[in-house]
This record gives structure tokens, sequence and C-alpha cells, in this order.
């Protein structure tokens, strides 16, 4: 162990690998790639892990949800003509948590599609949508709250005339100062301002742009706006320990289905989309990613780990007449062994760590570059600490393995036949 903190032994080795230089260049050069390329793999991976993460960060900690979008049938039944808008109430809502134990709350949605004029100190703004929602909307599909607060079950009791902004909306109305305290006009009526709001992920959404809308407590919105009070989506939200999330899905549908005299094989009058599906097949994409990323990075670093075997094969060739003069003057086999070894250790770990800081510096520029935000595909594609760590132990054990073979062939070297090459 002495050995290894000698400066000569390091001298010695140094010297060894000047003296082929090329050779040396070459070595390296299999390894220096197959890091790099394992590191960017790795990279774009993680990045693409977690954008995918951002995405489903929308649906917080509620692994079964379904969204439930009312449209019109396509089908004729029972009398009633195709093209037949489908309207969802309260008392749909009232039935389905009567017939479904498993549904812990349902969140609503009102929504008035039309374009409107918002006026604050002078300055107007065109809003993409006035929304109204339940007390806890979004407590179970996840907003970034920039300033302020959310509406609260207050607001919606007392029908207050509070409201959320998008953030660009927010910005428009207000670009010099903070709107959270200040009032606005929306068709003659005055609303507060209370938050300032974007949304976790652009790569899930129900209801269109989050950031150029309007939010108010959803009973003001159906006093003033929805008189019907008709919910353009259903958030259902499922206990976590559900064992088959995808038939109670579809019993959900069969549902709403028989209630509003809807053909059981038309699927655009009540569409249902599954969460908890779309949350296996993103983890079964991720597995498959990681996995793929690990078999091609170290097929690659296992051909580099071959070339440094074959050509430290050639250098022991080589090296026969030097290796015997060693062992004639008393170097012992362990000795020989230990110069080996640390050859080709040194080799591979110059190289993989040269490759993989260049990898980490490539996707610390592309990172730097890449459009930020909550629509990114890919999102902080760099490896952790953890992964760069398992990387340089990679690295380490690679340069043990690709010295094994040489050495036998080393140790296998007769002195007195060694001496006798020229």
């Amino acid at each position: 162990m002495r050995k290894l903190f000698d400066i000569n032994t390091w001298r010695e080795v140094f010297e060894t690998l000047k003296k082929n230089k090329k050779r040396t260049l070459t070595t390296m050069s299999g390894v220096f790639w197959g890091l790099l390329l394992l590191t960017l793999l790795l990279s774009f991976g993680e990045g693409f892990i977690n954008g995918q993460k951002l995405v489903f960060n929308a649906l917080g900690d509620n692994g079964n949800i379904n969204v439930v979008v009312p449209e019109t049938t396509s089908t004729p039944y029972l009398g009633y003509a195709k093209d037949r808008p489908i309207y969802l109430t309260e008392k749909d809502c009232q039935a389905l948590l009567a017939n479904f134990p498993s549904i812990t709350s349902i969140e609503t949605m009102v929504t008035n599609w039309q374009g409107y004029t918002l006026y604050a100190n002078g300055v107007k703004a065109s809003a993409s949508m006035l929304c109204g929602v339940s007390p806890n909307y979004f407590y179970t599909m996840k907003v970034n709250v920039v300033e302020g607060r959310l509406l609260n079950p207050k607001d919606e009791a007392q029908k207050t005339h509070n409201c959320l902004l998008g953030l660009n909306l927010a910005k428009r109305l207000f670009p010099e100062e903070s709107p959270i305290g200040k009032t606005i006009q929306l068709l003659n009526t005055s609303y507060a301002v209370v938050g300032v709001i974007e949304p976790v992920s652009d790569n899930f959404s129900i209801s269109g742009d989050l950031r150029s809308q309007i939010i108010i407590p959803q009973s003001l919105m159906t006093s003033l706006y929805v008189p019907e009070g008709n919910f353009q989506a259903l958030i259902i939200v499922f206990k976590n320990d559900l064992k088959k999330p995808s038939e109670l899905s579809q019993s959900l549908l069969s549902f709403l289905q028989k209630r509003h005299d809807i053909a059981p094989n038309d699927q655009s009058a009540i569409r249902v989309f599954d969460t908890s599906q779309m949350v296996r097949i993103s983890n079964a994409m991720i597995l498959g990613i990681s996995i793929l990323v690990w078999v091609v990075g170290m097929g690659t670093l296992l051909a580099g780990i071959i070339g440094i075997t074959n050509i430290l094969l050639v250098s022991i060739s080589e090296r026969t007449k030097e290796i015997g003069i060693r062992k004639a003057l008393g170097a012992r086999n362990r000795d020989i062994r230990f110069q080996i070894l640390l050859e080709s250790f040194t080799i591979t770990f110059i190289a993989g760590i040269l490759g993989t800081a260049l990898g980490v510096g490539i996707m610390l520029v592309i990172n730097s570059l890449m459009k930020k935000g909550s629509n990114a595909i890919l999102y902080h594609p760099l490896i952790p600490t953890s992964v760069a760590f398992i990387t340089i132990l990679i690295i380490a054990i690679s340069g043990l393995l690709a010295g094994i073979l040489p050495l036998s062939r080393a140790l296998k070297i007769d002195t007195i036949k060694a001496l006798q090459d020229e």
C-alpha cells in the first residue's frame, strides 16, 4: 500500500506511458469516448425523467385521479339525435359519491371561454377564459403560487369578489407593481386580486393556458355568469390503495352513460382520463429509457475496456525483456502485478474523468441554453451527484478489470527466455 503513495512509483508509471504517447492516447480514447457518451446519455435520460416528474407534479400526492370532461354525443340513442351536448351538474357529483365509496372527493370547474376584457388603473388586458373552481380544486390539481394565496372555502361560502390571475395576465395589468390587493374591473364588477398563479407543467392541462385566465369562486361564477351550474370538468379523486383503477374508471364511465342516456359505444360524449394509467405508462417509459441508457453507455465503455486490454497485451509483448530484467533484479510477482494494474488504472481513470468532466460541461452549457419553464420536455438534464460517484467507481473497477488479462500474461513470462529475446 505504501507504494501507492510513493512518488517514484508514479514517476515510473508516467515515464512508461510517456515513452509510448501514441499508444497511450489510443488506449485512453476508447474509455474517454465511452464515459463521455455514458455521461451525455445519463444526463439526457435524467432530464427526460425530471420533465415527466414535472408533468405529474400537477397531480400532487394523488395517485388515482379521473378527469371527467363532458362533450357531445356521436351516436343517436333512445330517440336522441347525435351531437347532443352533455352537461354534468352537482346532482351527478352527489350520485357518484353515493355509488362509488372509493371516491374521496370531487372537485369541479365552471368555465366561460368568451374573451373578457379586464381593466385596472387605466390598463386593459384580455383574459382567455373566466373560470370558477371549487374550494379545493387547486389543492388537487397543483399550481405554482407566484404571489399571494389561493381561493379558500370562505371565498366559496361567502361568494367573495376575490380572484386569481394567471401570471401573464397579471403582468399585463400590473407591469410595474404587485397586483396583490389591487382591484380589477370585469363586466362592471370589481374583484380584488388575492393571488397570482402559473401551471406546474404546461404539458398537463385541462383548461387551456392558465397564465392568461382569471379565476373566481365557483359559487360566484354560477350565480353571475353560469346560472345553470353546468360543470366543464370533474376532478374525481379515488383512494390511493385501489387495486384495479382502470376497471373503476370504466365503471364510472358506464354509470354516467346510463345516467345521461348515452350509447354504451359512444366514446366521445363523456371522456374519462385515468391519470393513474398515465403515471404507469410514464413510469414504464422512464424505466425503459434508464435501462437503455445504461446498456448503451456500458456497452460503449466495455468496448473501451476491451481496447485497453488489447493494447496492454501488445505492450506486455513489447516489454517482455523489460519485465524479464525486473524479475532478474529481484522483482516479485506482486511487484509486477502492482505495476501493470496501476498503469491500467491510471490510463482508465484519467481518460474516464476527462470524458465525464467534458460530458458534464457540455450538459451545463446545454442546460443554460435550454428553454426554461413548465413546458420543457427536458428539465435540468444533469446527472445527480450519486450517479457521478457511481460513474467514478465504474471507472476505477474498469481500470482494474482491463489489466487482469495483460497481468496474467506478464506473470507467465519466463525470466531466462525474456533475457534471451532481442
